[in-house]
């Protein structure tokens, strides 16, 4: 995966880093947790206080954008990033522990139908 940095822009007034980045991959649109590990480790950040805001395929290409903001401590990030952010990262962690865990996918969970 090749990163290119697109733009990099420093908010003084809320205290972030706002990162527009190009990446090229082999194959498939990268997750969230891959780019902000590469973006991480290119541009020396934690990866704590940094989130993806937007991740974009473009068709036909093996060519994505993404936003990333990235904050000085985790704690401003949680005062100004919207709440359903967070809410979609937890959801992956999840799904990725669930993984290492068992295996597989957590079960579904069945609705019972009634017959009459």
């Amino acid at each position: 995966m090749e990163v290119e940095i697109l733009k990099d822009n420093n908010n003084a007034v809320i205290g972030r880093r706002e990162i527009e980045v190009s990446i090229i991959q082999g194959d498939g649109t990268p997750s969230r947790d891959e780019v902000k590990k590469e973006v991480c480790k290119k541009l020396n950040l934690s990866p704590d206080s940094t989130l993806v805001v937007n991740l974009s395929q473009t068709y036909g290409l093996r060519q994505c954008t993404a936003l990333l903001h990235s904050y000085s401590n985790s704690d401003s990030m949680r005062k100004f990033e919207h709440s359903y952010l967070f809410e979609r990262h937890a959801k992956k962690e999840k799904k990725a522990a669930a993984k290492a865990a068992g295996g597989d996918a957590p079960p579904k969970e069945e609705k019972a139908v009634e017959k009459k």
